[in-house]
């Protein structure tokens, strides 16, 4: 007799939803003489569930759960960077290293190159998180 076992994929998608920022502040503030570096303090609170992307039933969680995060976020720029009173609009719709359309990963990279397109040159740019406590 033979078994046959069938195994079926399961996609998932870890949701995060509701997020509200109860807390915002600078602890710390750092010119290394070439870049500007800011840590910022952020308490938050969420909801953080994954789901089975076919039947939907929640695999892990509580979508009713509120859950208390605290981190620290850790900022930088080039110090000849000023902080623009007035938003100006950065359009990109070409990397700069390949010339390849704008497709740009969660690290700033572009997907086909991965060149760093995310380089700080115009705004604050998002380099490290901490995760201080989850309650």
């Amino acid at each position: 007799m033979v078994f046959v076992l069938l195994s079926k994929k399961i996609s998932k998608t870890n949701v995060v939803e509701n997020i509200a920022i109860l807390e915002s502040k600078i602890v710390r503030y750092e010119n290394d003489g070439s870049n500007d570096e800011l840590d910022v303090y952020i308490k938050a609170r969420m909801n953080d569930y994954v789901i089975d992307d076919h039947t939907k039933k929640v695999l892990k969680g509580n979508p009713d759960r509120d859950i208390y995060m605290s981190y620290i976020w850790t900022l930088i720029r080039k110090e000849t960077v000023l902080t623009e009173t007035q938003k100006e609009k950065y359009d990109v719709t070409q990397c700069p290293n390949c010339g390849a359309n704008v497709s740009i990963n969660a690290s700033g990279q572009c997907e086909y190159c991965d060149s760093v397109i995310s380089s700080g040159e115009y705004d604050w740019v998002l380099s490290k998180i901490k995760v201080i406590s989850q309650k």
